[in-house]
C-alpha cells in the first residue's frame, strides 16, 4: 500500500482513519447481533402464556413493615379555643345583665318627660296616680 509517496509507514492520519472504520465495523456487527437477541426474546415473551398468579389480600389492619415510617403522633390541643369561648360566653351575659338593669331603671322611674302627648293629650300636665 503507497500512501503519501512512503511505502513503508503509513501516515498517522491513514492509521486513525483506519482504526475508525475497524471500529464502526465492529459496532454495526454487535447492534446487528443484540438487536437480533432482543428480538427473539421479545418473540418468546409474547409467545410464553401470561402467567396470572394472584396474591393473597394485605389486611389493611396489619401492622407497618417496619421500614415504614410511623405516622405522627398529634399533638395535644391547646387550651386556647376554650378559653376564648368562655370569654366570649362572659361578655355576651355582661352585655343581657346590663341590658335587664336598664329595663327595670326605666319602668320604675316615675318621671314623664317633657312634650310626650298621649292621643293628643299632653302627658306631663297630667297627674301620676
Amino acid at each position: 500500500m503507497k500512501l503519501n509517496g512512503n511505502t513503508s509507514k503509513r501516515s498517522a492520519a491513514a492509521k486513525r482513519e483506519a482504526a475508525d472504520f475497524a471500529a464502526q465495523e465492529r459496532s454495526a456487527r454487535r447492534s446487528a447481533s443484540a438487536r437480533s437477541a432482543q428480538s427473539e426474546a421479545a418473540a418468546r415473551r409474547a409467545a410464553a402464556p401470561k402467567q396470572t398468579a394472584q396474591r393473597p389480600p394485605v389486611s389493611r389492619q396489619a401492622a407497618p413493615a417496619q421500614g415504614t415510617p410511623q405516622p405522627k403522633a398529634r399533638k395535644p390541643r391547646g387550651r386556647g379555643g376554650k378559653i376564648a369561648l368562655r370569654a366570649a360566653l362572659i361578655v355576651l351575659a355582661v352585655i343581657i345583665a346590663a341590658g335587664a338593669v336598664g329595663m327595670v331603671l326605666v319602668a320604675k322611674k316615675d318621671a314623664i318627660f317633657p312634650n310626650v302627648s298621649v292621643c293628643g293629650t299632653d302627658a306631663p300636665e297630667m297627674q301620676l296616680r
